[in-house]
């Protein structure tokens, strides 16, 4: 490896003895340059890490709260401590809080590229040839261990990230910011340029729907302020679980939605046991995960109320979340996400409308919101 390849993959410990004035900023000729913005930089990967690729990319000095990559733990510390006012917060990455949703962001991510394309395109375009001699940090590889080993995917770890001979190379900082960044002016590596194409959103469900999308058209936000977004509402009054499967089909006439959130379920508690419900409830996801293999799929959770109707109120909420617990947890083992409403409690009177049941515009706000933050992160 020459001189000038090692200098741009120099490892990260240094740059705490640098004066002040140098930290983090350009250094003229003196600097290594940015792949992408050719700025230049003490050391350059902290600056790509935390300037040009996905926060999620390093997980370990990025916050989870915020979604902010730092590209050093110092950084993150002082971030942590001044936003969060603990150096010591589940903002912080565990792999045991996170680590399912590390694997869930990196999946969806680099979901959205044709590999053989992509793999190629890197080979054969000279941009790339500056990754020459580029080499794995510790960090990179566990991370990518990590993820191979929960994907239970087969791929080798190369020794050299570059020439790009598999899907492990896009996790290398260097091969990804500049593919993202040549992603301005090219779009052929990626699957039918999904990027740049609206995403298809189908929301179905019960009256709480219903009533969700006449609130976001009030606001004028039926796409929930999120771009590159084409949402389906879909709520009919009353409506009850074995209504969902024959419902589902006539949206979607075999043509798969890119994302499908599924509000139902609180009209059946009153009427059926909890073991029969949740059995038709995985039956009807499962068939769902088969049929539309590429959508994803979103189970809102059943929401509080303060009036359940045939039962008592603690029999409802305690079926309710029994619910929530098991449907969940097999949504989320099926590949699914889980929408959960906590701010929705049926002790807060100001959320509910008078029937006890049907949310007040506070409550379908708070429930627009969740529904935002949630799709949010996938699109």
């Amino acid at each position: 490896m020459s001189d000038l390849e090692e200098s741009h993959f120099e490892p990260d410990y240094e740059e705490d003895c640098l004066p002040d004035h140098m930290k983090g900023s350009t250094l003229g000729k003196k600097g290594k340059k940015c792949p992408v913005c050719s700025s230049r930089f003490t050391h350059v990967r902290r600056h790509v890490i935390q300037e040009h690729i996905p926060w999620f990319m390093y997980p370990r000095t990025s916050c989870w709260k915020c979604e902010l990559g730092f590209g050093q733990e110092r950084f993150l510390r002082l971030h942590l401590e001044k936003e969060h006012f603990d150096d010591s917060t589940d903002c912080r990455y565990d792999i045991n809080l996170h680590g399912q949703r590390w694997i869930e962001e990196i999946s969806i991510f680099l979901a959205k590229f044709d590999m053989v394309k992509t793999l190629s395109f890197i080979n054969t375009n000279e941009r790339f040839m500056s990754c020459q001699g580029a080499i794995w940090q510790e960090d990179d590889l566990e991370q990518i261990l990590y993820y191979l080993n929960e994907t239970k995917q087969h791929f080798p770890l190369t020794k050299m990230p570059y020439p790009a001979q598999n899907i492990t190379s896009i996790f290398h900082w260097k091969i990804l910011s500049i593919l993202l960044d040549m992603n301005k002016i090219h779009t052929v590596y990626l699957k039918n340029n999904n990027l740049q194409k609206n995403k298809k959103i189908l929301i179905v469900g019960s009256s709480f729907i219903y009533w969700a999308h006449q609130r976001s058209t009030m606001l004028n936000s039926s796409d929930l302020g999120l771009k590159n977004v084409q949402i389906t509402w879909h709520g009919i009054r009353g409506m009850k679980w074995c209504s969902l499967v024959e419902t589902v089909n006539s949206l979607t006439d075999n043509n798969s939605p890119d994302i499908m959130v599924i509000h139902l379920g609180s009209n059946d508690i009153s009427f059926c046991s909890s073991l029969p419900l949740i059995k038709k409830m995985k039956t009807d996801i499962s068939l769902f995960t088969e049929k539309f293999g590429n959508t994803i799929l979103i189970f809102s959770e059943v929401l509080s109320r303060r009036f359940w109707g045939r039962i008592d109120g603690w029999e409802g909420e305690k079926k309710k979340i029994y619910i929530n617990k098991e449907v969940g947890s097999f949504v989320e083992e099926k590949g699914g996400k889980v929408v959960v409403h906590n701010k929705i409690h049926w002790k807060n009177k100001s959320l509910f409308r008078g029937d006890g049941i049907h949310l007040s515009d506070k409550g379908n706000d708070i429930l627009l919101e969740d529904f935002k933050e949630c799709l949010g992160r996938l699109c």
